[in-house]
């Protein structure tokens, strides 16, 4: 009975440390001290862009109208003020593009910090929260930083075939960061967007076993998880995005063969080498409707996703300087 005990302390205190390795991170989730001035200009651009594409558009499992939703979202980045190069999305894409769009850096050209996001989604659904959301957010990001300076080079990236739940090696963003790792650049960081749109207050978040011991069941926050290999990242990330957002932010590294979290592009720069996070609603845990028929425009809560692109921005902001996460 006594060796059954210590070895539940000893289980005890291994969960308990692992947690706190796992979940711990700085910052606090303070309130929002005011919106940007354009706040309600975002919030209608966020509505226009993932009405757009979730209805207009629809279903974005095809080449047609993922090809359609690129060119879509390749004029709203120019409108926002960005030079866009369109590139062979890869043989995974069905021949559509990856869009990229570069502000060079002006110390430290090599190094780079890319926002991501990818533009298509499940079949036979309209992919408002998977897919749409994040696209939208990392075009109203791209406005918001529009014109200015940085020390590192910023690139806004937009995959076509993110929706792919394989790891697929020939998936575009698992081509883009071959590209990046032989031409010799410096990751510094990577910030994936993957479903920013769905909140409720509500508990019905809901967890694979034993993540829902160290996170809420209110399902109003928005998650930023990297690999063990990104712990850095991931705690600054999640400290920039606690502060002055207004939302609950919450952190988590895994390791990187945990399920669940090798399906999404920001894998095929971890397998690169490169420091990526994914920042998430946690996606098909927070709705049934993720990725279903019933993923449209209208569920989603385009006030708390304006509080993403102004925390992003800002966060983006930091990370593109130096001081703020050593390469």
């Amino acid at each position: 009975m006594k060796s059954v005990l210590v070895w539940l302390f000893v289980a005890a205190i291994f969960l308990g440390l692992f947690g706190a390795y796992s979940t711990f991170f700085p910052g606090t989730n303070a309130p929002a001290k005011g919106a940007a001035a354009d706040s309600g200009d975002v919030m209608s651009r966020l509505k226009d862009h993932v009405e757009y594409l979730a209805q207009s558009v629809g279903s974005r499992d095809k080449p047609g109208p993922i090809q359609d939703a690129g060119d879509y979202l390749e004029r709203q980045l120019r409108r926002a003020g960005q030079d866009v190069k369109a590139i062979d999305g890869g043989s995974a894409a069905g021949g559509s593009k990856t869009l990229v769009a570069e502000v060079t850096g002006t110390k430290y050209a090599r190094e780079v910090v890319i926002l991501a996001a990818h533009y298509d989604g499940p079949r036979a659904s309209p992919a408002a929260d998977a897919g749409a959301s994040g696209a939208a957010v990392l075009v109203e990001v791209a406005r918001q930083l529009a014109g200015s300076s940085h020390e590192r080079t910023l690139r806004f990236v937009l995959f076509p075939d993110g929706s792919k739940r394989d790891g697929d090696p020939d998936s575009a963003a698992a081509n883009y960061a071959k590209e990046c790792k032989s031409r010799g650049e410096t990751i510094a960081a990577v910030v994936y967007l993957d479903s920013v749109g769905l909140f409720e207050d509500k508990d019905t978040q809901t967890y694979p076993f034993p993540l829902m011991l160290a996170f809420p069941s209110r399902a109003d926050f928005l998650a930023v998880v990297g690999g063990y290999q990104c712990r850095d990242l991931t705690s600054k990330t999640t400290e920039l995005m606690r502060t002055g957002t207004g939302l609950s932010i919450q952190g988590l590294v895994v390791p990187e063969f945990a399920p669940g979290t090798g399906f999404s592009p920001h894998a095929a720069f971890w397998n690169a080498g490169f420091p990526a996070v994914v920042v998430t609603d946690t996606g098909e845990w927070r709705s049934k409707r993720f990725g279903s028929p019933s993923d449209t425009h209208d569920r989603l809560d385009y006030e708390r996703m304006t509080r993403v692109v102004l925390g992003l921005a800002r966060t983006v902001g930091l990370l593109v300087k130096k001081s703020t996460l050593a390469a």
